[in-house]
């Protein structure tokens, strides 16, 4: 079926109507808002229920999965909280957390004894002379070649940079003194 007539299609945003508008709608929201807020206080309420995610519980009180507590439950809860974090201090010996545990936070540190690290030492000795018997092939830490570690640079090397480098300072020296004395 054509049309014969165009259809205008205008999009009624918030910031197309005129300032007094926008301003008077403001007003009636705030005016809404506090008269929901003096209804809900007479009522009882501390939320409504398109509000009651966002609402805070009474003065003095909390919820606790959608239940009330009361001031003195909250009181009583703190105490025995207290009570539980005193006894654990009181109970808690800090000389059990040896010297080198360093910058983990309180955590110790799994320490080895000299006498448990032999018996590791041995134990994987034991393992290599069975496996040179079988005839397998044993790679050893001391057996990798690893790459020095130097920068890849030559001292020649190091040497062109460092004159480099100090011709840059002492050309932005005399250049600093320059402007100062101009």
């Amino acid at each position: 079926m054509p049309r014969t007539q165009s259809s205008k299609v205008t999009s009624s945003s918030f910031w197309d109507h005129p300032i007094t508008t926008i301003e008077e709608a403001i007003s009636l929201r705030k005016q809404i808002g506090s008269l929901q807020q003096r209804l809900d206080s007479i009522v009882g309420r501390t939320g409504t229920s398109a509000n009651a995610s966002t609402a805070r519980p009474a003065s003095g009180a909390s919820t606790l999965k959608g239940r009330k507590l009361s001031p003195e439950t909250l009181g009583k809860m703190r105490a025995a909280q207290q009570a539980r974090w005193t006894k654990s201090r009181e109970t808690s010996d800090t000389s059990a957390i040896p010297a080198s545990v360093g910058s983990t936070g309180g955590k110790a540190k799994r320490i080895l004894s000299p006498q448990a690290r032999d018996k590791m030492a041995a134990a994987q000795e034991a393992r290599w002379s069975k496996q040179e018997k079988s005839g397998e092939l044993i790679v050893r830490s001391e057996m990798i070649k690893l790459p020095k570690k130097g920068g890849g640079m030559t001292p020649e090397q190091r040497a062109r940079i460092s004159a480099a480098l100090k011709a840059r300072w002492t050309a932005k020296k005399k250049g600093e003194a320059a402007a100062k004395t101009s």
